[in-house]
């Protein structure tokens, strides 16, 4: 049942990089049919000068605009029929970037954006992130699936150091289990309400699968091995 679910949340996410490309595509066609319209009215230019730009349809509704705002941010946005902002492609004066893709009511439903690390959010209804697929700042990826309140409740990871990770958390965002992978062999450990340890398995190349439990202080009060 898990794998099933996280193959719908993988081919969810696929499609929604499908759309996110097609509209980096629209945005370009705006480029170039602005600079054709511009040098079709007004013959070949050098430069153009402007704080926005807005392009209307025939009802005369904006559907497209190109501004620099006073809050630093250079934007350029593609509108619907009804004047809403439906892609969003930014850039703030710290040099980091993003395209938003918003549904009717001006949620950000997909977002794309690079900072600390680079990485695509999706999110509910509601604006609550729930899905998160990302590169860390050191170069990892990193896929996280979050609760209704954006809380993550699963993160699934490599490291650099080549160190696959599973991770499921509680309703207070405690680790409650942990999978980990690597060339040394696999653990998984469980813990209680509190996020603290209580049981491991383990096996390596190198040592026979093996069992341990821990006590409140993490101590070990019982160990097998096969």
């Amino acid at each position: 049942m898990a794998d099933v679910e996280v193959s719908t949340r993988v081919e969810k996410l696929e499609k929604s990089l499908r759309l996110w490309r097609w509209g980096l595509l629209g945005i370009l066609f705006l480029f170039v049919g602005v600079f054709v319209a511009l040098t079709s009215v007004m013959g070949e230019l050098d430069e153009v000068r402007a704080r926005r730009i807005v392009l209307k349809d025939d009802a005369d509704v904006a559907r497209a605009t190109m501004s620099a705002d006073d809050d630093g941010w250079v934007r350029i946005s593609l509108l619907d029929a009804q004047g809403r902002p439906r892609v969003v492609l930014g850039a703030p004066k710290d040099g980091a970037a993003s395209i938003a893709l918003r549904d009717e009511i001006g949620c950000e439903r997909i977002l794309v954006g690079t900072g600390d690390g680079y990485g695509v959010t999706l999110s509910d209804h509601d604006g609550a992130d729930r899905v998160a697929l990302g590169i860390s700042a050191v170069g990892g990826p990193v896929m996280a699936v979050c609760d209704a309140d954006g809380n993550p409740r699963g993160a699934l990871s490599l490291s650099e150091g080549r160190d696959a990770s599973l991770i499921l958390y509680s309703d207070q965002l405690l680790p409650q289990m942990m999978l980990v992978g690597n060339k040394d062999g696999s653990t998984v450990t469980l813990a209680n309400g509190d996020g603290v340890s209580r049981l491991v398995l383990g096996c390596s190349p190198k040592t026979p699968p093996n069992v341990t439990l821990l006590g409140e202080d993490q101590k070990p009060i019982w160990s097998a091995t096969k």
